[in-house]
């Protein structure tokens, strides 16, 4: 009869083509036949609660670890319209573009009009939500390292800040933080605070 394949791989070298196919595997049937067997037999489990928390708790600080270096993405995207529009770049979704009426046309102009500061707050918003969701990562970090994440965190939501105080204007001179700023921001990090 047919297979269903949960993973198809296909590979082209030197003009051949193979296929490797993975099929279907029914993973709850399989643990529970395992667990089935050591209420049977007497026998914990393994992994054990503690090891499964464990690792449901790695796998959240991956999404969050993937929230945070998203928001510094987006945030360079923002910062880096102008120069990367130059080298005929966009990085913004074309939905986005869409969405607020805004045409790469527009953005070669360098056009600052309503339909430009919407589709910009939208995106600062944006970057704002995943870096919130990325403020938890401290509680999953070695101390020392902590410094580090909240350091870049408040330098980029600087950047943040600077473009919307500057009315989304990302055109006219590039969007940078001052190096007195930096260094509180150092600072801070180092000592601990959180802002």
């Amino acid at each position: 009869g047919d297979i269903m394949c949960a993973l198809v791989q296909k590979i082209t070298k030197g003009g051949e083509t193979t296929t490797h196919e993975a099929p279907v595997v029914d993973q709850f049937a399989g643990e529970t036949e395992y667990f089935s067997a050591c209420i049977l037999e007497g026998r914990d489990p393994e992994p054990d609660g503690e090891e499964g928390l464990l690792d449901m708790r790695v796998l959240a600080a991956i999404e969050r670890a993937i929230d945070c270096g998203t928001a510094f993405q987006l945030t360079n995207i923002l910062r880096d319209l102008a120069e990367d529009i130059q080298m005929q770049r966009v990085y913004l979704p074309r939905e986005d573009l869409r969405r607020f009426g805004y045409t790469v046309e527009d953005l070669r102009g360098h056009r600052i009009n309503e339909a430009f500061v919407e589709l910009m707050r939208f995106q600062v918003e944006r970057a704002r939500t995943f870096y919130e969701s990325a403020e938890v990562l401290f509680d999953d970090l070695e101390p020392r390292g902590r410094p580090i994440l909240r350091a870049m965190m408040r330098v980029y939501m600087g950047l943040l800040n600077q473009i919307e105080h500057r009315g989304y204007d990302v055109f006219s001179s590039r969007v940078r933080l001052p190096a007195w700023r930096k260094l509180l921001i150092a600072v801070r990090a180092i000592a601990g605070r959180r802002r």
